[in-house]
């Protein structure tokens, strides 16, 4: 939607663990002692800076706290929500070194993601929509995008996890047994829970 520019980071996997810990501040905290049904998505959060990351695998452990707050400072330094983090199949070493894509804005700080300051970047002379013009014109037949589920939200024990969004979203229903429609709120939106991968 932007005019943003790619770039790439050099970082650690301990940069890249941080990453993914600041866009778990998007999940409420989950009580597994607290009610059975319990709010999952803290829709204040700016669904911008939810970001995730491929190439890697991992799990969010919601019954721990956030570890940052919405500035990117660490408030809860023995929190980990990122759990069981891999790639290629193994767990990533703090030292491991990573050369991530983002966009100009991520980059050079924008969300207050910790380590991401412009400190560690590449440069690339295209644009976003240059850069996806010219891959789609190199596609011989159509294109056909697929999710390949490279993370997940651990269950809690005997804790649905509710959530809203668009009512269009039941005809996916199916393909997902672990969410289940609570309600159609009249409003283009609907009422979720979900009890886990």
């Amino acid at each position: 939607m932007y005019p943003n520019t790619p770039k790439a980071v050099l970082l650690t996997g301990a940069q890249v663990r941080e990453w993914i810990e600041m866009s778990a501040e998007q999940f409420w905290r989950i009580d597994p002692k607290g009610a059975a049904t319990q709010p999952l998505l803290d829709e204040g959060f700016r669904s911008c800076n939810f970001d995730t990351l491929d190439g890697v695998t991992y799990q969010f452990d919601l019954t721990q706290p956030a570890r940052h707050d919405g500035n990117g400072k660490r408030v809860a330094p023995d929190a980990h929500r990122v759990q069981n983090l891999r790639v290629a199949g193994m767990l990533v070493a703090a030292d491991a070194k990573f050369i991530v894509a983002t966009n100009n804005y991520r980059a050079f700080g924008g969300g207050n993601f910790p380590g991401l300051d412009g400190t560690n970047v590449v440069d690339s002379p295209d644009g976003s929509r240059q850069i996806v013009v010219d891959c789609l014109a190199q596609v011989a037949g159509p294109v056909n995008p697929s999710v390949d589920r490279n993370w997940s939200v651990q269950p809690v024990l005997g804790v649905a996890m509710t959530f809203r969004t668009g009512a269009a979203a039941t005809r996916y229903l199916a393909r997902h047994p672990n969410i289940r429609l609570i309600e159609d709120n009249g409003d283009g939106s609907a009422s979720f829970d979900f009890v886990g991968n």
